[in-house]
Parts: structure tokens; C-alpha cells; sequence
């Protein structure tokens, strides 16, 4: 089963009192919390200078910062929420 296919089966999931496998709602809530972070959201950019630029988490909004060296040095993952992030189109 696939990360999309599991997600719609967690969040479809409506019998978790007396199946098998008692799924809790505070689990199911989890599980579908961590994968919804795993989708990559655009970063919403601040600013864009001539070597870093910086932006905001779309979940939590933490500042994040990206270096631009030779090899760009970015956060793919917010260290507080763990939302995937996607720097593509925002920064050139």
C-alpha cells in the first residue's frame, strides 16, 4: 500500500473501536498529522539576498534559511514541525 493509499484508508477509518486492532483516534490523529508533513509545501519567501535568503515555515512559521554557495545549502524539513519543505520557484 502506498503513503497516499494509507492515508485515505487512516483518515477514512471509521471503525476503530471494534476492529481487530483497536486503531485509536489519538493515533489515526498522529499517523495522519506526519504524513500530511511529508507533502512538501512552498516555503513562504521573506527575503532573497545576494547569499542567503530566508523564509517561513507554511505550518509553524519558523524563520528558515537557505545559503546559496556553489552546492545550496537548504533545510528540506522544518527542525521544529517536521513539515517537508519545498524551495523550488522561490528562490532564484
Amino acid at each position: 500500500m502506498g503513503l497516499f493509499e494509507t492515508y485515505w484508508s487512516i483518515r477514512n477509518y471509521q471503525d476503530y473501536q471494534t476492529a481487530p486492532y483497536q486503531l485509536q483516534k489519538h493515533e489515526a490523529v498522529e499517523v495522519l498529522a506526519a504524513l500530511q508533513r511529508q507533502v512538501p509545501q512552498k516555503v513562504i519567501l521573506e527575503a532573497d539576498g545576494e547569499k542567503t535568503a530566508s523564509g517561513i515555515c507554511p505550518s509553524c512559521e519558523r524563520e528558515l534559511v537557505l545559503l546559496k554557495t556553489q552546492n545550496p545549502r537548504y533545510v528540506t524539513y522544518c527542525p521544529d514541525c517536521g513539515q517537508k519543505i519545498d524551495w523550488r520557484g522561490a528562490v532564484e
